[in-house]
């Protein structure tokens, strides 16, 4: 399998001022929508770096790039973003004031998540998300460099994650099930999936903490059909208009 190829487009939810003008009529009434201001600014930047990373990869104009969040099962505007005409494999994650939408032309599909690493973990939340081995390896320590055990624990909840967006099973995949492996440095493998759902071949990554802002958020993607994902990264606010 050949590598994925994954660029990172990141902003703050600060400029949501300046991309609220990419938006479409639709997106932007579904932002007013949102009954949090924290809820609206994520929507709107998510948006807005979707539509530039299609428009840097096709050479449109972000205001005119199609789309397409229809959710497959209940056909609502809900679902894993895509931009077909594009050739792009699209996802959007937020954590705090961060967004960040990952792109790839060489992936079938992406999922990326960030986390915020909480002070503590909260009882009961490990039983629920993680399996035994992977309890073990919060308790005891790994090999990729995350330091605590909220480190661990969150590392493992956004390689889940990245990877059930990845599939497109969401929900429907059991996380202590989806289940992962590190034998070197930044390489993980996932080593469980749940019975009844396919996956295809993934490859995972750890998203560098240079490339995360601020130091206490965590981040993962997950790559289907693809050898190994190797990660760029663009500052999104900055080709935002002004």
């Amino acid at each position: 399998m050949p590598p994925a190829h994954v660029t990172l487009w990141t902003a703050s939810t600060a400029v949501a001022g300046s991309a609220t003008p990419w938006l479409s009529e639709s997106e932007r009434a579904r932002a007013a929508s949102y009954r949090r201001a924290v809820d609206c600014d994520r929507f709107i930047v998510g948006a807005a770096l979707l539509r530039l990373a299609v428009a840097r990869h096709t050479g449109g104009d972000p205001r005119g790039a199609v789309i397409d969040r229809t959710c497959l099962e209940c056909g609502r505007p809900y679902g894993r973003p895509t931009a077909t005409a594009s050739g792009l494999a699209l996802s959007v994650s937020h954590a705090g004031a961060m967004v960040v939408v990952a792109a790839s032309t060489d992936a079938v599909a992406v999922g990326v998540d960030i986390e915020q690493v909480p002070a503590r973990i909260e009882a009961g939340v490990i039983d629920l998300a993680l399996d035994l081995g992977e309890q073990q390896w919060v308790a005891a320590g790994g090999v990729d460099g995350d330091s605590s055990p909220e480190q661990r624990f969150t590392r493992l909840w956004t390689l889940k994650e990245a990877a059930v967006k990845a599939t497109g099973d969401g929900l429907r995949a059991a996380l202590p099930e989806v289940i992962f492996s590190a034998t070197d440095p930044g390489r993980w493998r996932l080593a469980g999936y749940p019975d009844g759902l396919g996956v295809e071949p993934m490859s995972l990554a750890a998203i560098p903490a240079s490339m995360l802002t601020p130091a206490q958020l965590v981040g993962s993607v997950a790559a289907l059909g693809a050898e190994v994902v190797l990660l760029d990264h663009q500052d999104g606010a900055s080709a935002l208009p002004h």
